[in-house]
């Protein structure tokens, strides 16, 4: 029979992220055995917290936690090897400055038919769902509204350290951000200069009128 950290554990596989109440329904414990799991499973490294999400407009942020680099490293291939080599071959094909738009169009081509599905989704609800695909693809996401607006923050770079040669990576997941979200974003911050995370902010087209969670 699993322990209840074994069933933590692999419903933060399924998940990428979680809260304390998310892991409790889907382990069938209480909140408080939940925390008391967590704490152990932080203390053995296998988990971690991964940012805050605000559920609806009332009440504090609830804690998201998330396995760590090196436990999920324990069963995720890795594929930067191979992406080492494609961007490498590119590069001598193509020369530095067709390689750009080369990558940001394949970022194009891939939000392409997501977006279609996001198109008319309150902006919230889209934000919830790209940070979940971006938690999927490796980037432990979530998003976060405060005083600077509206933003994706993601934990874990899975092309590390490949953007500190190719910086148009962080470029080509901006555009497929943008894409996906149907807004411009700016990246404020990145995990190859040291900020601990990568930050997609949200850029205010309008005077602050139609940029709220629940617009269009």
């Amino acid at each position: 029979m699993r322990s209840v950290r074994q069933q933590i554990v692999e419903a933060l596989r399924e998940r990428e992220t979680a809260t304390v109440q998310e892991l409790a329904e889907a382990v069938g414990v209480t909140p408080m055995s939940v925390r008391y799991h967590l704490q152990g499973l932080e203390a053995e490294g296998l988990v971690a917290r991964a940012g805050q999400v605000r559920l609806g407009q009332a009440g504090r942020p609830r804690l998201l936690y998330a396995l760590t680099l090196q436990e999920r490293a324990a069963v995720r291939l890795d594929y930067r090897s191979l992406l080492a080599a494609i961007l490498e071959e590119a590069r001598a094909l193509f020369g530095d400055e067709e390689l750009r738009p080369w990558l940001l169009a394949a970022a194009a081509r891939r939000a392409a038919p997501l977006a279609e599905g996001l198109a008319h989704v309150p902006l919230d609800q889209r934000l919830r769902e790209v940070a979940g695909l971006l938690s999927r693809q490796g980037h432990l996401a979530h998003w976060h509204e405060g005083e600077g607006g509206m933003a994706l923050h993601c934990y874990n770079c899975p092309y590390h350290p490949l953007p500190q040669t190719y910086p148009v990576l962080c470029q080509m997941d901006a555009a497929f951000i943008s894409a996906l979200l149907g807004w411009p974003v700016e990246q404020v911050e990145a995990i190859p200069h040291l900020d601990g995370r990568c930050t997609f902010r949200l850029v205010d087209t309008s005077g602050n009128a139609s940029l709220q969670p629940g617009g269009p």
